[in-house]
């Protein structure tokens, strides 16, 4: 018996020692120890279990004063302009880890233009240009399913900055992966330029670095009441032994359930024919970071400066605007 701590429940082998275990107990004490695990091969029905993921469930239940059975998928970020004004009311949502001091201005495009005449000048600032948001998920804590895993995460649970920033990944490394997003920012505005003054005009955007710890609690349950598992041979592919396992409880024993964090939740469920039964349900929990850079709310600046050797009577206009 292990004392380690396991990080990463690994269902597929937990349910391929269990069907061999029972294959080996069919065939009895002395063919099986003859029988070689090498020699065969696992087919597991993943089409019959049912995972339902919840990001940080806890935090949810403390905001609503309820629990969630499914996460809300809602739309994912968008381009559109919302003036300073909103992204300062949105940076103020943002988990701790990632205040207002983090946001930054990012220069994506700048124009000059000079007018040396006595009038007031008006010109056309166009531009397209664009800007890639990517996230991070590291997992320290999870499970898998043989090489990968299944997870579905909600960054609207983990960054909150409102509805721009929602959206819902499948995770599928089990260590660590990254998603990336282009977005395109177009510019077409005019710009005035004062009597004998050079004006720069820039297209902005604010850059918003967040990082938060995320929790994902994943239900396991069989839809069916039933998960059929088959072993055949290597050699031929010949079927020998179907094992019909309709109590996910027996995947993990007492030392397992303590060096993991593998919950089981035993529910009443009504079946079609109306017969009421108890059902295990495992709850498996993912831990992690979520690292993600994004970019809020194109702006235009402008700067103007009086062009040199500018008639004397010619207005001082130094101040820029945006």
């Amino acid at each position: 018996m292990g004392d380690g701590r396991i990080y990463q429940v690994d269902l597929e082998e937990l349910i391929e020692n269990y069907t061999w275990k029972c294959y080996k107990h069919d065939k009895g004490f002395l063919k099986g120890l003859f029988l070689r695990r090498s020699n065969y091969v696992f087919d597991i029905r993943w089409g019959y279990v049912d995972f339902k993921h919840e990001t940080n469930p806890d935090e949810k239940k403390q905001q609503t004063g309820q629990s969630s059975t499914k996460d809300t998928t809602k739309t994912g970020e968008t381009s559109n302009d919302e003036g300073a004004s909103g992204i300062d009311a949105q940076v103020k949502e943002l988990v701790p880890q990632a205040n207002q001091a983090n946001k930054k201005d990012v220069e994506l495009y700048f124009s000059e233009y000079e007018n040396e005449t006595g009038t007031p000048q008006k010109y056309t600032f166009t531009a397209t240009r664009q800007t890639t948001t990517s996230t991070r998920f590291e997992l320290q804590e999870s499970y898998k399913i043989g090489a990968e895993t299944n997870l579905e995460i909600n960054l609207a649970e983990i960054v909150k900055i409102g509805a721009k920033m929602s959206g819902e990944f499948s995770v599928t490394k089990t260590k660590a992966e990254e998603f990336s997003k282009t977005l395109t920012w177009n510019i077409d505005t005019e710009i005035v330029v004062p009597s004998w003054n050079k004006a720069k005009a820039s297209l902005y955007v604010y850059e918003i670095p967040t990082k938060a710890d995320f929790v994902v609690k994943t239900t396991i349950s069989l839809p069916t009441g039933n998960l059929p598992v088959t072993i055949r041979r290597v050699k031929d592919g010949k079927e020998v032994h179907t094992e019909w396992i309709n109590d996910l409880d027996v995947l993990f024993d007492e030392d397992y359930k303590n060096r993991s964090s593998v919950e089981v939740i035993p529910l009443r469920v009504i079946k079609d024919n109306g017969d009421e039964v108890m059902e295990n349900h495992i709850v498996l929990t993912t831990r992690g970071v979520c690292k993600n850079v994004s970019f809020k709310n194109q702006h235009v600046k402008v700067e103007c400066k009086k062009i040199k050797g500018a008639p004397k009577s010619a207005t001082d206009n130094k101040d820029g605007g945006e």
